[in-house]
């Protein structure tokens, strides 16, 4: 349902610098999906009598509590996936020009970074 297509972006050649990833999680499409979920639970069994709560969330000050914009932001705020995000990268000589490291695992346009666990293997 949240899922699509996930990348990571390098921002520098320079190992200190902010990178990002997009996981998908949320669609990239700006939006929390619009579901039943949000009107199926209400005035259901344990759910009719809750009330919810308020939480300081300095982002999402801009919304009105309980609306749809709100609802997003604190969505966006509060929740993540439990998986474990991994991936793996090719390993190949200097002229391969897919691999994304060297057989001596030093990361392709990045100085100063090795990939060092078991996202990569030989052949």
């Amino acid at each position: 349902m949240f899922h699509e297509t996930s990348y990571i972006y390098v921002a520098s050649s320079e190992w200190h610098m902010q990178d990002g990833a997009f996981t998908g999680f949320w669609g990239g499409r700006g939006s929390y999906p619009q579901g039943p979920w949000d009107k199926e639970f209400e005035g259901r069994g344990r759910f009719s009598n809750a009330k919810l709560y308020e939480i300081s969330l300095p982002n999402c000050k801009i919304h009105q509590f309980q609306s749809p914009e709100y609802r997003e932001c604190s969505m966006r705020h509060l929740i993540s996936t439990s998986h474990h995000q991994s991936g793996t990268c090719k390993m190949g000589p200097l002229q391969d020009s897919g691999a994304v490291v060297d057989p001596t695992l030093k990361v392709r346009g990045i100085k100063s970074l090795r990939v060092v666990d078991a996202s990569v293997m030989p052949n």
